[in-house]
């Protein structure tokens, strides 16, 4: 129906800026740090919960998309890095009690890209429900076409998603951008079927008309 697409609408941002001027930064520690109010606010709600039989959770806060298994993985080494100075800051905190330290810690990010995934899907991809939902997953587009045909990795889905983002969106033109287009609108439409409205941020160091073309890339009205 009309009135619930109005309810809550996806939105987009793109970031330009020259090779070394810190668009990872612009998105990475800022991340972090809202994964981290998150957790709090979760936790500090489920103490309020007369059932301790109820684990506080909190949804996968960011799909991050590389064209380029090099380039993943050098993100995935940079926010590995961020999130290991957040969690010793966290873990050397001796006022925080050691069961809010174990749910405040950020998750290891999932390296779903070239081959990076090991173990059972349920495990990696955040549907187990003992382990809850991964905090960030790093991924290719063909590896995401292949969850979104998976019904197992939907819960992450249906749990909801803060934040898609996609680098080097310049390279992402004529008929593999429109295989992008395609797939973020099969993203989108199970994220915005639950209500579930992501913000898409697109990343370049040099593009023309970045807001038009990330518009059609991110398949928004």
């Amino acid at each position: 129906p009309r009135d619930r697409w109005k309810k809550k609408k996806t939105q987009g941002i793109t970031i330009v800026a020259g090779t070394g001027w810190g668009k990872s930064f612009a998105y990475q520690f800022p991340l972090l740090l809202w994964i981290l109010k998150k957790k709090i606010e979760k936790y500090d709600q489920s103490l309020q919960n007369p059932d301790p039989t109820v684990k506080p959770q909190v949804n996968c806060s960011a799909i991050l998309i590389f064209p380029r298994n090099a380039l993943a993985q050098d993100q995935y080494t940079s926010l590995d890095t961020y999130r290991n100075i957040i969690n010793r800051f966290i873990d050397s905190d001796k006022t925080i009690p050691t069961k809010k330290k174990k749910f405040l810690r950020i998750k290891k990010v999932v390296q779903d890209y070239g081959g990076k995934v090991t173990g059972k899907l349920d495990e990696v991809y955040g549907t187990d429900p003992d382990k809850g939902n991964p905090d960030i997953i790093i991924t290719s587009p063909e590896s995401l076409t292949r969850r979104l045909l998976d019904p197992t990795c939907h819960q992450v889905y249906k749990n909801g998603i803060d934040l898609v983002l996609l680098d080097e969106v310049h390279l992402w033109q004529g008929l593999h951008g429109s295989y992008i287009c395609s797939l973020m609108a099969r993203l989108r439409n199970i994220l915005e079927h639950h209500d579930k409205a992501p913000l898409f941020v697109g990343m370049s160091a040099t593009i023309a008309n970045p807001e038009s073309h990330c518009q059609k890339l991110f398949s928004l009205d």
